[in-house]
């Protein structure tokens, strides 16, 4: 039986999200962004849509999952399997809800009021918005 290498280099591919001014810009400066944007939830066909505040591609050997920031309104019934679809329909898989160590602030508002999800789909274009997808619901 051949072993696994398990020396796989991994790599980070950040997307712009609609709260990036600088590419240094913290958690902490996107979170005071979004809580101020009246856009942050829009509805579409009865599903609630939240914009995502930050979106990182994992990228280990073949292995290639977003890691996103989002609202802790979308989260209250989200378990691993279930479906985040976007604005453009797109759907993907969550896989996990990873645990982050908190870079503690003087406003940890960020950490308490979001969730960070892992997840997976069949395309790298992700839109500006996920929500929880259930069959009943179309967009």
């Amino acid at each position: 039986m051949k072993k696994k290498d398990r020396k796989q280099p991994m790599s980070f591919k950040s997307f712009h999200t609609a709260y990036d001014i600088n590419e240094s810009d913290t958690i902490v400066e996107k979170y005071e962004r979004y809580k101020n944007d009246p856009y942050r939830k829009i509805e579409i066909d009865g599903m609630i849509f939240y914009r995502i505040i930050a979106l990182d591609l994992i990228i280990l050997g073949e292995k290639r999952e977003f890691y996103v920031v989002l609202d802790n309104g979308i989260s209250f019934d989200l378990k691993v399997g279930d479906i985040l679809i976007d604005e453009n329909e797109n759907r993907f898989t969550i896989t996990s809800f990873p645990f982050v160590r908190p870079i503690f602030s003087e406003n940890m508002d960020w950490f308490h009021m979001t969730t960070r999800i892992m997840f997976k789909g069949d395309t790298e274009m992700v839109g500006e918005y996920l929500a929880k997808w259930k069959p009943e619901q179309e967009v």
